[in-house]
């Protein structure tokens, strides 16, 4: 995600206006410096990625009892009455099937989150991947895919119209292919098949993990044959495979692909870090089980991170930790091999639940990580209208690096999970699944909704998200010379606008600050009229219901008069 570094920047533009003080009568943001207050500065400097998505939730610590809800209905927003967030049903799962997010590691929304994947089973159990608008969550039909294996298909974190597939068919199985959604080109960029060949095993049945977080690196598991297997490595830029033995007569276990951490290029296998070459890099994770809940993800763009429940001593005691690697919700320093636990009983925390999954794939917002748990046999709670045991089938949120983190308690996910009775479809479909949208203001989660006989995804709307959709590049429609760069987490918004001067051939620069409330843009700003003064002035904006054109009316105290902006996109 891009930051502004508000320095460089206002010091930039205030060298040009020495020399151009004229350019104090130009329009309000045409205008070229923007010195902003040391309130707003702040902002910028530390970037969006610190916008408190837990602001107006729930982080108490009291029990609370299921209150009962009917299966809400599809495509409508509804209260959820514990804990006042916006819960939306966004897929209509006949009885029998099963429509859910992929695997916890999975991102359901592509890049830009302008559309979004789930996995669907009918009641033969035939796997499909259905596609949705991102925004509306209307379903826009079926992906065109040959069979997978394993939900063999990811987002690119880069490219909103670009997706990654392993095939499954006989012809084509092990063969890493590009999708282009928007144009349909599809390429196959490595193939892993002669790989699994030499080491006497099939490609038919692998695992492709989810790739980095820039798409060069990748990790796949060939399929199984007499208990053998091969662990693969693909690094995009320079076509590089590296292989691995894994299963019997190796130390390696045989159940998993390696996968990528976001950032720097290493990889976990088992409970080991790789390089991405798959050699043995570093000590290894302090952990007593690979087998507990675990997530990995990053807290910025250099340090990745390993999240875990944990209900066991950690072997090594987790750098003394007062809880040694004990806790709801533990963390290991991939760079530098810290160990903490971030949620205990200490703090009247229970130990993990039962059927708990955790999911840490905020690429754009990583610091935040989402939890959520069945509580195997404890059902009565659904129908007892005393308080349950905290956290019991709930979904929550946590920023990992706040120094006294605390559970942002979201929903009640009223699901049987793999104990539903009423389920024809295979009991491994109903593992509770959660997952973050990119910037973290969405949260993901599977249900079957009071073993209701069929399995449904659901999405919360967390108070930090807006369906007005700013992020990345504008133009002036009336002079697409002049960009505005809109960098926004939620509400949350920062912005350099950019205006030529053909007198000078030189770029004016203005940025600022901003906020949507009520879908409404506001945006406040400063900008230099000449040397020695300062003005301010805001904004005032609406963008259209298929986000295409954003109006900004702009006042400053100097004109007294206000100033219509129409943006649209690029071409």
């Amino acid at each position: 995600m891009n930051t502004f570094n508000t320095h460089s920047i206002a010091d930039r533009v205030s060298r040009r206006l020495s020399k151009h003080s004229h350019w104090g009568k130009l329009p309000c943001l045409a205008v070229g410096l923007a010195l902003l207050s040391a309130s707003t500065t702040s902002l910028a400097q530390s970037g969006l990625s610190q916008v408190d998505m837990c602001q107006k939730l729930n982080q108490r610590t009291d029990r609370v009892p299921v209150k009962p809800v009917a299966k809400p209905p599809y495509l409508r927003l509804f209260n959820e009455p514990t804990f006042a967030t916006k819960v939306m049903r966004i897929s209509n799962s006949a009885i029998g099937s099963v429509t859910k997010p992929g695997n916890d590691a999975a991102q359901a929304w592509n890049a830009d989150e302008t559309r979004m994947m789930l996995h669907h089973y009918d009641n033969s159990g035939k796997h499909s991947v259905s596609l949705l608008d991102g925004i509306s969550y209307a379903a826009l039909g079926t992906l065109k895919l040959p069979t997978l294996a394993a939900q063999n298909v990811h987002w690119s974190q880069q490219d909103a119209n670009i997706l990654y597939y392993v095939p499954d068919t006989e012809e084509d199985a092990g063969k890493l292919t590009q999708l282009n959604i928007k144009t349909a080109e599809r390429s196959v960029i490595a193939d892993f098949a002669p790989y699994c060949e030499k080491r006497g095993v099939p490609a038919q049945g692998g695992i492709l993990a989810a790739p980095s977080a820039t798409d060069e690196l990748f990790g796949f598991r060939c399929g199984i044959r007499n208990e053998k297997s091969l662990a693969v490595s693909f690094q995009a830029s320079n076509s590089t495979v590296s292989t691995l033995n894994i299963g019997k007569g190796s130390k390696w276990p045989i159940n998993t692909a390696p996968k990528p951490f976001p950032n720097n290029g290493n990889m976990l296998f088992s409970d080991k870090i790789l390089n991405r070459n798959l050699k043995t890099s570093g000590n290894g994770l302090d952990i007593a089980s690979i087998d507990a809940p675990f997530a990995i993800g990053a807290v910025d763009e250099q340090q990745n991170r390993f999240f875990q429940s944990a209900t066991k001593r950690s072997p090594r005691g987790c750098k003394n930790d007062i809880w040694n690697g004990i806790g709801l919700v533990v963390v290991h320093g991939i760079e530098d091999s810290s160990c903490s636990s971030l949620i205990t009983q200490t703090k009247g925390y229970p130990e993990t639940p039962s059927g708990t999954s955790l999911a840490a794939n905020a690429h754009q917002n990583p610091r935040w990580l989402a939890m959520t748990s069945v509580g195997y046999d404890d059902f009565e709670w659904f129908s007892s209208k005393r308080p349950a045991p905290l956290l019991f089938s709930e979904v929550v949120l946590l920023d990992t690096t706040a120094s006294e983190p605390a559970p942002c308690r979201l929903a009640h996910n009223r699901t049987f999970g793999e104990q539903a009775t009423n389920a024809t479809y295979e009991p491994a479909l109903g593992k509770a699944s959660v997952s973050l949208s990119p910037k973290a203001t969405r949260v993901l989660f599977s249900s079957d909704w009071y073993d209701s006989g069929s399995i449904d995804t659901y999405v919360v709307q967390l108070p930090a998200y807006t369906q007005i959709e700013l992020d990345g590049l504008w133009v002036d429609a009336n002079n697409t010379s002049v960009t505005t760069e809109f960098n926004q987490i939620g509400g949350t918004i920062s912005f350099q606008r950019t205006t030529p001067n053909t007198q000078t051939g030189e770029s004016l620069v203005v940025i600022g600050v901003g906020e949507i409330s009520a879908e409404q843009i506001n945006l406040n700003y400063e900008f230099a009229t000449d040397v020695d003064r300062v003005t301010k002035g805001t904004c005032t904006g609406t963008q259209s219901s298929d986000s295409s054109e954003t109006v900004l009316v702009c006042r400053n105290d100097v004109y007294g008069v206000d100033t219509t902006y129409t943006l649209v996109r690029p071409e």
